[in-house]
């Protein structure tokens, strides 16, 4: 079963058309103008991926965004999707059925786009019948002339590995140079026009040459430390390129490698890395020369982060921290900017989310704009009017009327932001140890999935269901980036082999893994300290103290000028030294063949708004997620991964009988199933050092050396405690959905075997979603049910398995109206179950480590080390939570809307406009919560006053967080904001260190 489909040679194909583009321009039989296409499957192998070819089960569609159209629903097929006149004009697919090979050949000049759906054989329904594509949507641009190339690295840093080529060589063209538009800049790389030789194999050597290789063009494998030449030769022209082999020394029998600093002056040099958790700091785009500059920032922020309040709670946790570093030398300084540079602006083509401000409500974002025009031609639509575009886009025989534009939704400022995005080329790529980049290349895409059945595909001759506009629309996905952001970091995927696609992090957590500490001796265990970063590792369970997991500590800070920074959550983190992203650059116009753009980095650091930016990051590794809701959608479950985070279906409450639920409306909800709303404030507690005893109903637990006499007043008054697990964990999600009156349940999940309970017709059993969905369609003629998805939850942890979760969605098409019947495994998550969370007392303190409780039911598991004994504090004689009781009775007993139950949040993001639309997106702006009757609302009530509030995960509405205002929302600001929440803050000291919980409390409970 195929995991994900690569295309050869990538998303971005560029033909010509001139006869003479030849090898040798003697021999026509070295002619270059067709391409051979190559589609690859890869199934998942331990932590990369198999890549194999493939030739059957392939379908291509073509579409033509230059040509006329019709409107939709006139009966016939639109001229935009006629795939035979396309085949005819402008490019043809040969296939060859003896050797399987499929060609591209340019027949006029003109763009295409192109869709590559691979129908997996491997997943089949229980009749035998394929039910899932994998697909690919790339553009095609045919050109009449290649005049010039180029070497896309300045030069080029290689991973040594015996069996794969990691590194792909990037190559840039430029194209019709005497068309009026002044020419193109293209990405070549793969299309294997350029040959290409090394200069000695014993270094490095092109994947062609190599016995186990040959699967992906331009791709340059690392056989021994050291630094050669590769030769390219194209157009008669030869050119040369410097490539370095490195050592990453990530295989488990290396040798370690003692390379790690430690940053000390406040922090306790001397801590064990086994009883503490630690953050490391690795360099990207530092060249030798700024050794002493990465070593000073490091230090400047590792302090400033524990020191500062603003940063709490992990100024109350420096002693649970080690702080390293280590510097590894880049060629060159910065990072890949990878995205198309905007000749006007100075700037990566940027992808706003959201309209310009001050631009009216409804107007396009520029990147809802691209996706729907495509990008400017260069000097030719800056030259028009905004009004002459928007009658040329209104017309009746434009693709843009076809995907539905309105012409009053494309405001000026936004249009003028447009055209200013004509590209100046392709920034040339930076070598650098990492091989990090700053957003993504236009041809640089993954693969998506889709249900046989419901399948984008072209529509056939007088298609009565106009599939017209879901074809353009779907071939308009060119235009998404893969990475949406342009400021985003990511790891560019010509640094590693295709077949490490999804994990591309790994090669950088295996190399740290073999990181050692050189003061200490290497027969000491805490020498090799690298694996504390390697989620795949399991700390030692035979050592004599508690061993925490560092996984996710990992910050690497990029030498580079685009405020930003990005997550992997449990993997590491990645920020930008620098505040500004508007770049200078150059174009190399020496020769008119050539064109390539270089870089000028000037980095400008702001160390304040960098560590605001690392806060916010490090959040992500002790398992909050993200509360922006910058886009107008819903969010899915799978935002109960995060502690900070719920979704609607795990807290709301049905409508009335007879009620539909409307999406533009808010749903109600139940506050007392909301994770954090009983989470008990804490008046003292503990850490366990070892696992829980269980002897009866009593359990022995070890605490810290020297603190069990802080629990003898406890003992001797008789005072409650509690023992909760170590980490606060998944809720009970149900099994069971009911849609009118049938009940199901999956109960058998081996088998998926579903089971439909209803007194008319009474129970039914089904092994397969097409029968379950048969029958709801049966019970519901006026609906459309539809298996809509599946995914596997695991919690954010890779070693636990939660279940999985399947949604059918049922849409009538004369209403907005949407209902769901959702199925999972159970999993466990907040309110913590009896098994997860027991009240008991105190009987006996028998020495300075171990405590007897007693009062547990006979069934109680063992608790783990790092599981939490403490005592709350009391409110009303009862243990106080963390959001108030007067917010929960409020909550409890209003609603939004009097025709629905009570239940609701302290802010919503529907029903704020006249028209009850969901409010447009405000990022990361706090919301001011409702006023509550009596209760006094703390100072800055938008970050202090807890409850609940909508927005979170990137969405506008299905989504809630604890309050109003957080650095998982806004990591900047003034004063308060820019703080964590206090529900945040108590989440990471519930993860670092239990026992700060009291002083947590006591200093900032709001």
């Amino acid at each position: 079963m195929a995991d994900f489909i690569l295309l050869e040679p990538f998303c971005d194909i560029h033909l010509v058309l001139d006869p003479n583009f030849r090898r040798d321009p003697t021999d026509p039989e070295t002619s270059l103008n067709n391409l051979e296409l190559r589609v690859f499957e890869a199934e998942r192998n331990g932590l990369r991926h198999d890549l194999e070819v493939v030739t059957n089960d392939l379908e291509f569609d073509f579409f033509d965004p230059a040509a006329s159209t019709q409107s939709p629903g006139a009966g016939v097929l639109p001229p935009t999707i006629d795939q035979d006149r396309i085949d005819r004009d402008i490019v043809h697919l040969a296939f060859d059925s003896n050797t399987g090979i499929r060609t591209l050949e340019p027949r006029g000049v003109g763009t295409v786009f192109m869709q590559i759906r691979y129908l997996d054989p491997e997943l089949q329904d229980d009749a035998g019948v394929q039910v899932e594509y994998h697909y690919l949507v790339a553009r095609i641009q045919v050109h009449q002339a290649m005049n010039g190339w180029w070497f896309g690295n300045n030069s080029l840093s290689v991973y040594q590995d015996p069996d794969f080529a990691h590194s792909q060589i990037s190559l840039y063209a430029l194209f019709d140079r005497d068309a009026a538009h002044g020419g193109v800049v293209g990405d070549i790389t793969g299309h294997g026009y350029v040959q290409l030789s090394s200069d000695n194999r014993a270094v490095v050597e092109l994947d062609t040459n190599f016995p186990n290789g040959n699967q992906y063009r331009d791709r340059v494998r690392g056989v021994s430390a050291g630094e050669t030449t590769i030769e390219g030769d194209l157009l008669q022209e030869v050119d040369l390129l410097t490539v370095r082999c490195i050592n990453l020394r990530s295989d488990p029998t290396d040798p370690p490698n003692p390379v790690l600093d430690r940053v000390t002056g406040n922090f306790n040099g001397t801590v064990p890395r086994r009883t503490r958790h630690n953050i490391l700091f690795l360099g990207e785009g530092f060249r030798a020369s700024d050794f002493d500059r990465f070593q000073e920032t490091v230090k400047k922020l590792s302090h400033d982060l524990f020191d500062c309040k603003r940063h709490s709670p992990f100024n109350l946790l420096k002693d649970g921290f080690n702080i390293w570093s280590h510097f590894a030398q880049s060629v060159e300084n910065g990072i890949t900017i990878a995205p198309e540079m905007s000749l006007a602006t100075g700037r990566a083509i940027p992808w706003k989310e959201t309209p310009k401000k001050g631009s009216p409500q409804g107007s396009y974002s520029l990147r809802e704009l691209i996706i729907l025009i495509g990008l400017p031609i260069p000097l030719i639509d800056s030259a028009l009017s905004n009004d002459a575009l928007r009658t040329r886009w209104n017309a009746a025989n434009s693709v843009p009327r076809l995907m539905g534009f309105q012409r009053n939704r494309a405001v000026n400022n936004v249009v003028d932001e447009w055209k200013k995005l004509t590209p100046a080329g392709i920034p040339q790529t930076r070598d650098t140890f990492y091989g990090m980049q700053q957003g993504s290349r236009w041809g640089d895409r993954e693969s998506e999935k889709h249900i046989h059945d419901d399948m984008v595909v072209p529509p056939v001759l007088g298609d009565p269901n106009n599939r017209q506009v879901d074809f353009a629309k779907r071939m308009h996905t060119w235009f998404e980036a893969r990475v949406r952001d342009p400021r985003s970091l990511v790891h560019d995927p010509r640094r590693s082999a295709p077949e490490f696609t999804r994990f591309r992090h790994e090669l950088i957590i295996r190399h740290i893994a073999r990181f050692a500490d050189p003061r200490v001796v290497a027969t000491d265990p805490d020498h090799l300290v690298g694996v504390v970063w390697d989620r795949n590792i399991d700390p030692d369970p035979s050592a004599p103290e508690r061993q925490v997991n560092s996984a996710g500590l990992v910050c690497i800070l990029t030498n580079h000028e685009g405020a930003r920074g990005r997550a992997e959550r449990r993997v590491e983190v990645r920020i930008a030294l620098g505040t500004d992203h508007k770049y200078s650059f150059e174009v190399d116009r020496s020769d008119p063949d050539f064109r390539p753009l270089n870089m000028t980095q000037k980095i400008k650091p702001k160390l304040s708004s960098v560590l605001n930016i690392l806060a916010h990051e490090f959040g992500h590794s002790f398992n909050l997620g993200d509360e922006y809701d910058r886009r107008r959608r819903g969010a899915s479950h799978s935002v109960e991964q995060s502690d900070n985070l719920t979704y609607v279906r795990s807290i709301e409450i049905p409508p009335k009988p007879g009620n539909i639920r409307n999406l533009d409306f808010p749903t109600p909800v139940d506050p007392n199933n909301v994770k954090w709303a009983t989470l008990h404030r804490i008046k003292q507690a503990d850490m366990l050092e070892t696992p829980s005893e269980v002897t009866g109903s009593q359990i022995t637990v070890t605490l810290t050396e020297g603190q069990t006499r802080r629990w003898r007043k406890a003992r001797d008054q008789g005072t409650p405690v509690f023992l909760r697990r170590d980490k606060i964990r998944l809720r009970d999600y149900n099994l069971l959905r009911t849609l009118g009156d049938h009940f199901f349940d999956c109960n058998d999940f081996t088998l998926n075997r579903w089971r439909v309970d209803g007194p008319n017709p009474g129970p039914h059993n089904f092994t397969t979603f097409p029968q379950l969905v048969d029958f709801m369609n049966a019970n519901d003629p006026n609906g459309h049910w539809t298996f809509d998805n599946f995914e596997s939850i695991n919690g954010g942890d890779p070693t636990r398995d939660y279940g999985s979760m399947f949604i059918i969605t049922n849409c009538r098409p004369d209403e907005n109206v949407e209902h769901e019947v959702r199925f999972s495994r159970k999993r466990k998550q907040l309110p913590i179950t009896d098994e997860d969370l027991l009240q008991l007392t105190i009987n006996s303190i028998p020495d300075t480590q171990t405590i007897v409780l007693t009062g547990a039911p006979p069934h109680t598991r063992s608790f783990p080390a790092g599981s939490v004994l403490y005592i709350p504090k009391q409110e009303f004689g009862q243990p106080a939570n963390l959001v108030k009781t007067g917010v929960m009775t409020f909550m409890r007993a209003f609603s939004w809307d009097p025709s629905l139950p009570p239940g609701r949040a302290l802010s919503e993001n529907h029903n704020k406009d006249a028209q009850n639309l969901s409010d447009p997106p405000d990022g990361g702006k706090p919301d001011d919560p409702e006023e509550v009757p009596g209760v006094k609302a703390p100072c800055c009530a938008r970050y202090t006053l807890l409850g609940l509030y909508e927005g979170g995960s990137d969405a506008t509405v299905r989504v809630y967080r604890p309050a109003g205002g957080c650095k998982m929302r806004a990591s900047q600001g003034e004063d308060e904001e820019g703080q964590f929440c206090f529900v945040c803050k108590y989440l990471i000291v519930n993860r670092v260190d239990p026992s700060k919980h009291a002083e947590l409390d006591d200093c900032e409970y709001p």
